[in-house]
């Protein structure tokens, strides 16, 4: 059977990613160190649904003694296990430079004489926050990007959104976020192993990805916490003015992207992607608010909320321009509505799986 590792294979992106390779003939092997809050439950899941067809290994990305668990007789590695937001990076930089970018490179290390793809999940927080000098158009509900014609120009930016080439180095103006900073160190080794030692990397820059198995929290991961809190009548806190804009990809299209590459790595291997839903699949927090307030109308109150202060490096505006991956023959098949209907739907059918 063909045998895939998957990092970080019990969290969100991983557990999508588990389903994806398993039903299309894979056998997985999934390391998590089970840290984050009730990945267990993901776990629980993937054994009771998939038996013979998953396999758990208890580790630490972080660790080369765990690493060394894994088997060789492999034909990829998705590479999804990650400290994935900022507050925490905030809050303690040192380990979040051990997961991220120590943690990326010991699994590099683990297939540079292997060779086999090595997917890595990037995002796009590696962009500083030189994007907020894009000019916009602050509507009632969302901020928009002005028109061209208004813009100063920086490359990587159009009315589609934000390119590969959009420039990464702050140059000492603007800041990443410690997270923003380790993946982009993990981001770069990628792109040194393809070059100096030929190991077959793929890098996928993502956007906003939501979906079913992610359990959301205020900090991290925000179309599942909005969705939480709608179905069990929880307040929000919104940090900015709530017209900033993501382009929303549902985790189960980002699966269906690793297996794509992966089968088809020949012409996949050493490059960069922007992923994310793109232009037609971007929502504010406010138009999210608004779109579950009226669907749940005659069943909740409206939201609750307040609004905070901005958080360092929040990005006002932030659309993955697509078009490199659409042109590999890739592109979303479940818009940004639909994904939130498919996590208020998966969470009212796994209210045990939610301790909100």
């Amino acid at each position: 059977m063909k045998k895939l590792i998957i990092t970080g294979g019990c969290g969100f992106i991983g557990t999508n990613a588990c389903i994806k390779f398993i039903e299309a003939g894979y056998e997985v092997i999934a390391m998590d160190n089970l840290e984050r809050k009730d990945v267990y439950k993901n776990l629980e899941y993937l054994q009771k649904t998939y038996k013979d067809k998953f396999k758990f290994i208890w580790g630490d990305v972080r660790n080369p003694i765990d690493i060394a668990k894994l088997p060789t007789d492999i034909l990829g590695v998705i590479h999804a296990a990650a400290n994935p937001g900022i507050p925490r990076s905030l809050e303690q930089p040192l380990y979040d430079f051990e997961v991220n970018a120590k943690g990326t490179l010991n699994m590099l290390n683990f297939v540079k004489d292997i060779k086999c793809p090595f997917i890595y999940t990037s995002t796009n927080k590696v962009y500083s926050d030189a994007i907020n000098q894009v000019a916009l158009i602050e509507g009632e509900m969302r901020f928009d990007i002005a028109s061209v014609f208004d813009q100063i120009f920086i490359e990587g930016a159009s009315d589609k959104g934000f390119s590969e080439v959009f420039p990464i180095d702050g140059a000492g103006e603007f800041p990443h976020s410690p997270y923003g900073c380790s993946k982009y160190t993990g981001d770069i080794y990628c792109q040194e192993f393809w070059h100096a030692y030929e190991v077959p990397t793929i890098i996928n820059r993502q956007s906003c990805i939501g979906g079913k198995f992610q359990f959301g929290v205020s900090e991290q991961g925000w179309i599942s916490w909005f969705c939480q809190a709608k179905l069990f009548d929880k307040p929000l806190e919104i940090f900015g003015n709530g017209k900033q804009v993501r382009d929303i990809l549902d985790g189960e299209d980002l699966a269906s992207l690793f297996l794509y590459e992966l089968e088809n790595s020949d012409i996949f291997r050493g490059k960069v992607f922007n992923v994310g839903g793109g232009l037609e699949n971007s929502i504010s927090l406010l138009e999210t608010i608004k779109y579950l307030d009226e669907k749940y109308a005659d069943e909740y109150d409206n939201f609750k909320y307040e609004f905070k202060d901005w958080r360092l490096a929040d990005h006002k505006l932030y659309i993955s321009d697509t078009t490199k991956i659409k042109k590999m023959g890739w592109k979303p098949q479940i818009n940004a509505f639909q994904c939130i209907d498919r996590i208020c739907e998966h969470i009212e059918h796994n209210l045990n799986m939610y301790n909100v």
